[in-house]
């Protein structure tokens, strides 16, 4: 067996405390809180109704709509840090899309709360046939890596 070697070449932040290494350092040292409040997940049943909100709207103009049908806010999130990684590293679009590079990405789940509950709750009243496909990806856990994938034309 040969051992393969992971190279993290760079580094991006999106998160709710800022974006980037400087802002998110900066509101680190000032001890700034990210979390906020979602009396509105009260109606999912949930009992923590707190949250470290980043929102996915504000970066959803940086893609085209066609990308966006496939992509939950986690995967546009993802996408914006990883923008800032590239650039972090300083690598040119032939590094990225060179066969040997390869995206290892994760996230507790495949799509927002809001998303899974809109999901089942339209196969629960309309039924499985009648979701759409662009549904599947948007959910599946595996959302996040095969969209970076996709996105940034990498293959290895």
């Amino acid at each position: 067996m040969t051992q393969s070697r992971a190279v993290i070449s760079g580094m991006g932040i999106v998160s709710s405390i800022g974006r980037g290494l400087e802002d998110v350092w900066s509101s680190l040292r000032d001890a700034k809180s990210g979390i906020c409040g979602r009396p509105d997940w009260a109606e999912f049943g949930l009992k923590s109704l707190v949250a470290g909100n980043v929102s996915a709207e504000t970066y959803e103009q940086d893609f085209e709509k066609k990308e966006l049908r496939f992509m939950p806010g986690a995967a546009v999130l993802a996408a914006e840090a990883m923008k800032d990684a590239i650039a972090d590293a300083g690598l040119l679009p032939e590094n990225v899309t060179d066969p040997s590079t390869g995206v290892v990405a994760g996230t507790g789940a495949g799509s927002s709360i809001i998303d899974a509950y809109e999901y089942g709750k339209r196969v629960a009243e309309k039924g499985a046939r009648k979701l759409l496909p662009i549904y599947v990806p948007r959910t599946m856990g595996s959302s996040l890596p095969a969209n970076l994938s996709s996105l940034f034309k990498i293959r290895g």
